[in-house]
């Protein structure tokens, strides 16, 4: 009893639980960038780690079946009056995958992405290919071994947590969060990869040990795996966070260590993905990059009343809007959802410290570094999706994106609440964030069955 007390483990239950309900509820192609995603993942089954470019388009040569597979469901992208139906999905399982038979697929701005980002996915096919040859089983391959690499970097992130283990499980288990992570996404594992990251940051900054040997190649890894996995190189300045007194003698030479050989291989993957690059909507990095310097405040401006038009989108997304951004909860859940995190934020168990010692510096080096990521992510979506000069709010910003910046966020919310916690029973506590759990999940499977399974 005394370990189903325990967040980390009521995380690998409900999480294994909703996880499997989203991956054999949800409809093959119907998360975000499925369809790319998935090619990708395929690319790396069968050792094609880079991808190629051809007549202007980034892609891959994989066995045309996979097109066979995806035009079962292509009616249903951006079309809520289409539906499909489990006998639909039952009879897609026939399609097998011929791999003399091959075309060039188009993997869009995916095909920047580094093989790092597909290796669970990519590692799920590849090992379902030896029990069978329907694409739909090797996807769902794909999604399996996603969902358990995600899991486990989830249960070594809330049990390395010193402070709002809940939080951070919340965080995880969000229904966006979640999808993510049950599906065949490079999002799933920069979300997973990243909280992780952060967590042992809190682990080691807060605890009176200095960093060993061990932990600093920890970091060092971890660091070089968010510069390759979309180029999320900025999220390793959270390192600055841990109190140099950690690092012992030589701080500078190990914070190098730690950082630089991810910004050198961060530098290395983009100068090559570059040559990868397909201009979309007409976008042209170069010149909005020249804009963006010649008229700063201007940008400024642009992105601030971007964000203002889409502030609650951006929110409702970020807890879950699944499918195509067209699955969504009742909208009280998202604020139900936003007053339980607070709520975990605010109140803590008896069990816990009512204190935390923290210095000014780094609370407010936290806060900066969650705003140097936002900006950086609002930036690059301006310059690869916007067109020329716009200064009008862009699209392309969506909740996910900045899945992985809310616990820091979240951690500086903490760290600034000086006043003696209110105190609330361990049992109570965790009662009210299963409950919430619950109703998010039967909100999404209600949605989910309304969106593609319905038919009055």
């Amino acid at each position: 009893m005394e370990l189903l007390r325990k967040v980390e483990y009521i995380y690998i239950v409900l999480s294994l639980f909703f996880g499997l309900i989203l991956i054999f509820f949800t409809p093959p192609f119907q998360s975000a960038d499925e369809p790319a995603h998935f090619a990708k993942a395929c690319s790396f089954a069968q050792g094609h780690f880079l991808s190629k470019k051809l007549n202007g388009i980034a892609g891959d040569f994989l066995p045309e079946s996979l097109v066979d597979f995806q035009s079962k469901f292509d009616n249903l992208f951006f079309n809520t009056s289409e539906r499909t139906s489990f006998s639909v999905i039952k009879d897609s399982q026939k399609i097998k995958l011929n791999e003399d038979k091959k075309v060039f697929l188009n993997q869009k701005y995916h095909a920047m992405y580094s093989p790092v980002a597909y290796v669970p996915q990519g590692g799920g096919v590849w090992l379902f290919k030896f029990f069978t040859d329907s694409v739909y089983w090797l996807m769902i391959g794909g999604k399996l071994f996603s969902l358990v690499f995600y899991i486990l970097l989830g249960y070594y992130s809330i049990k390395s947590i010193p402070i709002a283990k809940w939080v951070c499980a919340l965080i995880l288990l969000m229904p966006m969060s979640l999808s993510l992570g049950a599906s065949v996404s490079a999002d799933g594992v920069l979300i997973a990869v990243s909280i992780l990251f952060f967590s042992k940051i809190l682990q080691y900054a807060l605890s009176e040990d200095e960093l060993c040997l061990k932990q600093l190649i920890l970091f060092s890894v971890l660091s070089i795996s968010l510069a390759l996995i979309k180029q999320s190189v900025l999220f390793s300045l959270f390192v600055l966070f841990i109190p140099k007194s950690k690092f012992g003698n030589r701080v500078i030479f190990k914070l190098i260590a730690i950082l630089l050989p991810a910004f050198l291989v961060s530098f290395i993957w983009s100068k090559f993905s570059y040559t990868l690059f397909v201009p979309m909507n007409n976008s042209n990095p170069e010149i909005q990059a020249q804009f963006i310097f010649a008229h700063p405040f201007v940008y400024l401006m642009t992105l601030a009343k971007t964000l203002k038009a889409y502030f609650l989108p951006l929110i409702y997304s970020s807890i879950g809007i699944l499918g195509w951004l067209d699955v969504f909860m009742f909208p009280f859940m998202y604020w139900l959802y936003i007053f339980v995190l607070g709520l975990n934020l605010f109140c803590v168990s008896e069990s816990r410290k009512n204190f935390i010692q923290v210095s000014l510096f780094q609370k407010m080096l936290l806060f900066f570094v969650v705003c140097l990521n936002f900006f950086v992510i609002c930036t690059i979506i301006y310059v690869s999706w916007a067109v020329p000069y716009l200064i009008s709010p862009f699209e392309g910003l969506q909740g996910r994106y900045f899945i992985p910046l809310i616990l820091p966020f979240l951690t500086f919310i903490f760290l600034l609440y000086k006043r003696n916690f209110v105190k609330i029973n361990d049992s109570i506590i965790s009662t009210i964030n299963i409950i919430c759990l619950i109703l998010a999940y039967v909100n999404i499977v209600f949605g989910l069955y309304i969106r593609y399974y319905a038919t009055f």
